[in-house]
């Protein structure tokens, strides 16, 4: 039949309204407030539409708004999307060749340790075995030394050795280009 008005607390609250406005607070939470504070829905209802109404609050609110844009755009033209998301995937292609260069060099890096190690042990051993030799034979004064031919053996390893690290080298430097 008639419907019964809410009794609020008798005038339109339209201060409080620009209070809560000024801390962004969306529309929904400012009317829960407003019915927290005991205003009835007609007075709630007043005060929103005199503030959307008011010409000055919506100068300030269009400068706010225009800030905003030109801090950043809401919205990214597809073009310049597709652009983006190009650029974001030579990004990660580029950050995948960097990690196996990487990882390739320390691989490098570790074998060229272990190579050190095992040459350095074999030349110790080949000296301990050597002065144990050579304190077993005299010598007379015309006798001269041939080469061993171990150290023929191991100049071939050596050379061996650095002919890989070449390549290698080489493998990186074509990496390096296709990531170009």
């Amino acid at each position: 039949m008639f419907k019964k008005r809410e009794k609020g607390k008798g005038f339109i609250p339209i201060e409080r309204v620009k209070e809560l406005k000024a801390k962004n607070l969306p529309d929904v939470e400012i009317i829960q407030e407003l019915m927290k504070e005991g205003f009835s829905a007609e007075e709630i209802d007043e005060a929103l539409v005199r503030y959307y109404n008011f010409p000055e609050e919506k100068v300030e609110e269009k400068k706010i708004e225009e800030k905003k844009e030109t801090i950043a755009p809401l919205f990214v033209k597809l073009e310049k999307y597709k652009q983006i998301l190009e650029c974001l995937s030579e990004i990660k292609v580029a950050i995948e060749l960097i990690k196996s260069s990487f990882n390739l060099l320390k691989e490098i890096e570790n074998t060229l340790k272990e190579n050190l190690k095992i040459l350095e042990n074999t030349l110790q051993n080949f000296e301990k075995k050597f002065f144990n030799l050579d304190s077993y034979f005299l010598r007379p004064a015309s006798y001269k030394e041939e080469e061993i031919k171990e150290v023929e053996d191991l100049e071939t390893s050596i050379t061996q050795l650095k002919n890989q690290i070449d390549r290698l080298k080489e493998e990186l430097q074509a990496i390096s280009k296709v990531s170009k």
